[in-house]
């Protein structure tokens, strides 16, 4: 059975075999075929990196972190600009005008905060933290217009008064 194996001299580089290849021609081999591989992944790594920042310098307009804040902004100074007009509206003629204004304005707010919800994903951290901070103010404004034009009722005070006029009713006990 060893007369059958091939003769190999390794020290030399050579094999006496069928295919004639020596060690370190495969070695070679393999080293090309894995750069060559390595060379691949790289191009498409660069393919892939170049397509996401085509995509990114054509993202839609929606998309747009300048434009969302532009249209943040208007949006939110027409809302200001409409809560200075409510604050400076108090005749009684338009207090019932002044309620469904009050309700509209609460509607828009909520309107700005989902908006901010929806494109949260592209916005940078601190742009949804700052837009968000501004929602409540504006949310706060909106509660102290509330509760200036239309406070909420007492009902401790109603109870006091009751027992003050009742305290003087229980001392005239009938005998």
């Amino acid at each position: 059975m060893a007369e059958n194996a091939p003769d190999k001299d390794f020290s030399k580089g050579e094999v006496n075999g069928s295919d004639g290849e020596t060690p370190t021609f495969i070695q070679e081999k393999k080293h090309a075929a894995m750069l060559k591989h390595l060379a691949d992944l790289n191009n498409a790594r660069l393919q892939q990196s170049q397509s996401r920042k085509f995509e990114t310098l054509s993202a839609p307009v929606f998309e747009s972190v300048d434009l969302f804040l532009k249209g943040f902004s208007e949006t939110k100074q027409k809302i200001q600009k409409r809560l200075d007009e409510f604050h400076e509206e108090t005749s009684p003629q338009e207090k019932t005008l002044l309620k469904s204004g009050l309700e509209t304005l609460a509607l828009d707010i909520n309107g700005l905060e989902k908006l901010v919800a929806v494109n949260s994903y592209f916005l940078p951290s601190y742009e949804v933290r700052s837009t968000q901070n501004a929602i409540v103010e504006l949310k706060e404004r909106l509660d102290n217009l509330n509760s200036q034009f239309y406070p909420k009722r007492n009902l401790l005070s109603k109870t006091r008064s009751l027992k003050r006029i009742l305290k003087p009713l229980k001392s005239l006990k009938v005998q």
